[in-house]
């Protein structure tokens, strides 16, 4: 069970030193830690490079920082692996190494020189959002390819177990958070994939981490139609309230069926743009959650439910920030869920 007003981050930070992240997390997050992203230290940490271990054909040039995947080799046999692998749950085989995520294991060192924590998060990035932003040579989306698409699928589906298994060395509970940001396409005359597709793809990682009694969410940080991630399996919709709450008023009805299944609204209140980061109060912000909140309730949502289910989050990766501008990131969320809690108690 998540406390209310439980703040966490979407995962990626603009820290250069691996230590200072770590230490920052732990220091602020208490009720909901998330491991660092931390792509300023290394092309590697990109989000979709990080996640690309083990898939197969990948091609990384760390020098000129492109990836890519190279189908101009026999790519029967790795995708035969990928099979064997996730057939035999062989989870070994898709870890997320330490070149790949410093944060992550410099946050698991630490937690293990201290004591184990009651809950931790992770995050993963997720198939629609690596097959939609990745291509081939040619320059073509590779979920278009169909020998290609569900290998990257059920890669997802195994860096997801292998990362639950790997956090539940340091905590009861472990979250994992879905990162589909690319969902914001959904619907455009650029994107061919159908409604249907995105629910089983989610539904497969989402389904499988379930069995390990992992908590899951999907981070989005535009608009997209949120009746999709409403029709999962998934118990925590993490969105950007600051930009596009309004976008979520639009399914009252699913969201009230959504939240009273016990599941989780994460609203991105705290803007993620340098500007506003600056410009915005704990008071400010504070209030604009209660608007909002109180506008979902006008359209039927049950308002205790609301209440008791929000957790506050950035509205997106703090990735491209300043280091002043990720600090100022981690006060207003402190602020705005202090405020948030009295306001109930």
């Amino acid at each position: 069970m998540i406390k209310t007003g439980t703040i966490t981050a979407v995962g990626s930070w603009s820290y250069k030193n691996v230590d200072k992240a770590v230490n920052s997390i732990l220091a602020n997050f208490k009720d909901l830690p998330a491991w660092p992203q931390l792509p300023k230290t290394s092309f590697y940490e990109n989000m979709y490079v990080q996640y690309c271990e083990g898939l197969p054909c990948t091609k990384i040039d760390p020098e000129n920082e492109k990836i890519c995947f190279d189908t101009t080799q026999d790519i029967l046999q790795p995708i035969q692996q990928v099979y064997e692998n996730y057939l035999t749950e062989n989870y070994d085989y898709f870890k997320i190494s330490e070149k790949y995520a410093k944060g992550l294991y410099d946050f698991k060192r630490k937690v293990l020189a201290k004591s184990k924590l009651p809950i931790v998060k992770g995050q993963t990035l997720g198939p629609v959002s690596l097959g939609l932003t990745l291509t081939d040579e040619n320059k073509r989306l590779i979920l278009y390819n169909e020998q290609m698409a569900d290998a990257i699928v059920k890669t997802c589906v195994c860096k997801a177990v292998w990362q639950a298994k790997f956090l539940k060395e340091i905590a009861e509970q472990i979250v994992i958070f879905i990162d589909e940001p690319y969902l914001v396409s959904f619907g455009s005359a650029y994107v061919n994939i159908t409604r249907d597709q995105i629910i089983t793809m989610l539904n497969e990682i989402i389904d499988k981490l379930h069995e390990l009694d992992v908590i899951t969410g999907v981070h989005c940080c535009g608009s997209t139609d949120w009746s999709i991630l409403m029709d999962t399996n998934v118990d925590i919709i993490n969105f950007d309230a600051y930009e596009y709450a309004d976008s979520l008023m639009l399914y009252a009805e699913k969201i009230n069926a959504f939240l009273i299944k016990n599941k989780y609204l994460a609203w991105g209140i705290i803007p993620t743009s340098e500007d506003r980061i600056f410009s915005e109060t704990p008071e400010s912000l504070y209030e604009k959650l209660l608007i909002k909140q109180d506008e979902l309730a006008s359209k039927g949502v049950d308002k205790n439910n609301i209440l008791n289910k929000t957790i506050i989050t950035p509205a997106c990766g703090t990735g491209s920030l300043s280091e002043k501008a990720a600090d100022r990131v981690i006060e207003l969320l402190k602020n705005v869920s202090e405020l948030y809690k009295k306001g109930l108690f």
